[in-house]
């Protein structure tokens, strides 16, 4: 199975990442000893084209990567290794792309994240109902973002899941 789905779940979920920013996450924005990544103008394929595109609202920050998304992106980085066939992986090569992007030697699209966690959440619950159980509901990327910030607030201070996000700290988003 294509791991790059546990990279797009966790990017959302544990990252508290923008559909866009998980196209555009490159392993050069990763400072895996101070354990945060970089959030910032990366180039990213919309519609077949490439095009600047910085955070929404232009807020370049860094957001937490705990170890558990380490260990996620690890895991799914052995599997590019593998197919590639290749012992390393550069830092210019984004993060999340998923096998057939591999296989045809081409960047993922912003715009294809959605259709992709669709195709997994529509995989996943023809599995459950096989197994005599009850799909689970759907839900968007975006809100893994909702669930990141979750996570957080009974041990975070508002202030740090705010800058986490890319909220303003005068804006209501994070509440």
């Amino acid at each position: 199975p294509d791991r790059s789905i546990a990279v797009l779940f966790a990017l959302g979920a544990i990252g508290g990442l923008r559909r866009g920013e998980i196209a555009g996450l490159q392993y050069k924005d990763f400072y895996y000893s101070e354990n945060l990544m970089y959030i910032h103008n990366s180039k990213i394929d919309l519609n077949g084209k490439d095009k600047e595109k910085l955070p929404k609202n232009e807020k370049v920050r860094y957001a937490a990567v705990p170890q558990v998304l380490k260990d996620i992106i690890n895991f799914e980085t052995e599997q590019r290794k593998k197919i590639l066939g290749i012992d390393e992986i550069q830092g210019e090569d984004y993060v999340f792309r998923p096998v057939n992007c591999l296989m045809e030697d081409r960047l993922p699209r912003a715009c294809k994240i959605n259709k992709k966690w669709n195709e997994y959440e529509s995989r996943r619950n023809k599995r459950l109902k096989a197994q005599g159980m009850e799909g689970i509901e759907s839900i968007r990327v975006h809100d893994l973002r909702h669930t990141h910030s979750n996570l957080l607030k009974s041990s975070v201070p508002f202030y740090m899941i705010s800058y986490n996000m890319g909220h303003s700290l005068h804006y209501n988003t994070t509440t």
